[in-house]
C-alpha cells in the first residue's frame, strides 16, 4: 500500500529536468532578446559616424555560454548564459574614442581632443529595467508550463 509520502523518483526527476531545460532555453532567449534591444537602442543613439554609418552598422551582439566550458553552470555561482553588445575594434578602431572620448596623440602622432559621445552605456543605464523584464518574462512563462 502506497503512503502519501511515497514519491515516484523517476517521474519527479524527469519533471525537474524538463523544468530546468525549459528555464535554460527561456533564459538564453531572454538574454539574446534583451541584448538585441540594447543593440537597437545604441544604434538609434549613435551619432559619431553619421557620414559613413560604419560604427552604427558594426554594433554586434554575441550570446554565449557564461561558463566558458561549453557546459552549464550548476553550482549557482553565476549565470549560465551571457550576451555581449560590442563593436569589433579591428573593424572600427575609433569606436572606443567615440564612446569614451580621447585627448592626446594617437599611434600615428595625430592629436585629438575629442569629447565622449557615448552610444552604448546610456541606453544600457536608462533602459536597465526594460532589459531585465525582457529576460524575466520568458523565464516566468517557462516556469508556468
Amino acid at each position: 500500500m502506497a503512503r502519501i509520502t511515497d514519491v515516484d523518483v523517476i517521474t519527479f526527476d524527469a519533471a525537474t529536468f524538463e523544468v530546468e531545460l525549459n528555464v535554460r532555453v527561456a533564459s538564453r532567449f531572454g538574454i539574446a532578446e534583451a541584448a538585441e534591444e540594447l543593440k537597437h537602442d545604441a544604434q538609434l543613439r549613435e551619432k559619431g559616424s553619421v557620414r559613413s554609418g560604419w560604427l552604427n552598422r558594426n554594433i554586434e551582439v554575441q550570446v554565449g555560454d557564461a561558463t566558458g566550458s561549453g557546459g552549464f553552470d550548476f553550482d549557482g555561482e553565476g549565470a549560465e548564459f551571457e550576451a555581449e553588445v560590442f563593436v569589433d575594434q579591428t573593424k572600427v578602431p575609433y569606436a572606443r574614442r567615440v564612446e569614451y572620448g580621447f585627448r592626446g596623440p594617437d599611434i600615428l602622432g595625430r592629436r585629438f581632443n575629442q569629447k565622449a559621445q557615448p552610444y552604448l552605456e546610456p541606453p544600457a543605464r536608462q533602459n536597465r529595467g526594460r532589459y531585465y523584464s525582457k529576460i524575466r518574462r520568458p523565464i516566468a512563462d517557462a516556469l508556468e508550463k
